[in-house]
């Protein structure tokens, strides 16, 4: 292994400074830190390999971030392969870390190689990983998302090994009747966000009290303000359910409504009592004329969203944990995250 010294293109981190990272012998590919000017060749990329598009704001939304990184691996001065990261603040077993969620990780189908250590996939992820997550690093821990097909050749290549995976929660709505949710329940947007944030850091604060040895991530209302008020193509819907005279009931929560089906994004809940998160969010689902209310987690807190006949599905979608560079042992990891669809960068 080799320490290269690249220039990183300017924009990501606002610095066109010189940043050293270090990456395998790059044989044919150049491999360097990504910046603001590869944001067009990412999204083209991008829409080569997924059905969706990336738009520019998307890409803003996700890379423009103080805390995201990106490696991208060139041929003849073309994007062919990319691995990128949204960096977070955490709480691991409550103490505060700075981890990242791998996002886009996407080769040109144009130059894919058989699994092996020249390959652009390689090439990226083991940079990535090698430069920014582990012990000393920006990022202490490294968690996503990948498909089953990623995953395979992550832990073929001694770069990742899966400690959980997703399950989708699954809750039919053709029995319920749309009745008035309770006057307690205020819906939050750009207009009162700031009003009621103090009441959203109060139930993170508690919330987060009861996964003292779990991973979370940290989602008091700056969180929530980015991940669902800014983000600039999907829209959401935040729930703030106020406590009762006897201060009980005090929750938040997140939908999407889209199709026939609405998603249970997030959920701050410091009495962890799902079976009222669901109940609510159905009858909000039926008044908006969907048929289906549905949720992921991981299978470590399977049990949790175990309530009103839930039924649930495995998703071809691993968690992984870095196993190629200096970190918190795989076996630490096990079972540890709690991690919901507003977690992803995609739901």
């Amino acid at each position: 292994m080799e320490s290269l010294t690249v220039m990183a293109a300017s924009g990501l981190h606002n610095s066109t400074a010189s940043t050293s990272i270090k990456a395998p012998d790059p044989g044919q590919f150049e491999v360097r830190e990504a910046g603001h000017d590869d944001r067009d060749a990412v999204r083209t990329l991008f829409s080569a390999i997924f059905p969706d598009e990336m738009s520019a704001s998307l890409w803003e939304w996700k890379y423009a971030r103080p805390q995201s990184r990106a490696i991208v691996v060139l041929k003849d001065g073309n994007v062919v392969a990319h691995f990128g990261g949204i960096g977070l603040d955490m709480l691991l077993e409550g103490q505060p870390q700075t981890v990242v969620q791998i996002t886009d990780l996407m080769v040109d189908p144009k130059v894919r190689h058989a699994v092996r250590r020249k390959s652009p996939f390689y090439l990226c992820a083991k940079t990535f990983l090698d430069s920014f997550a582990g012990f000393d690093k920006p990022y202490f821990l490294v968690y996503g998302f990948p498909s089953a097909r990623a995953m395979v050749l992550l832990e073929k290549l001694d770069l990742a090994k899966t400690i959980d995976h997703m399950l989708e929660v699954q809750w039919p709505l053709e029995n319920v009747i749309p009745r008035a949710v309770s006057n307690k329940l205020i819906e939050l947007d750009a207009s009162n966000f700031d009003y009621h944030a103090d009441a959203v850091n109060v139930l993170w604060e508690t919330f987060s009290r009861r996964f003292d040895q779990h991973f979370l991530c940290r989602k008091n209302a700056s969180y929530f303000r980015w991940r669902y008020l800014q983000h600039p193509v999907k829209k959401y819907t935040i729930y703030l359910q106020k406590p009762d005279w006897l201060r009980r009931g005090a929750r938040l929560f997140v939908l999407r409504h889209d199709g026939h089906r609405s998603m249970l994004m997030d959920v701050l809940d410091p009495a962890m009592d799902i079976d009222a998160v669901v109940t609510t969010a159905k009858k909000l689902s039926v008044m908006e004329n969907k048929k289906t209310l549905v949720t992921w987690c991981t299978g470590a807190f399977k049990s949790v969203f175990d309530t009103q006949s839930a039924k649930f599905d495995r998703l071809p979608l691993a968690i992984p944990a870095n196993t190629c560079s200096p970190a918190m042992s795989w076996e630490q990891q096990v079972d540890k995250w709690w991690l919901m669809p507003g977690d992803t960068d995609y739901q």
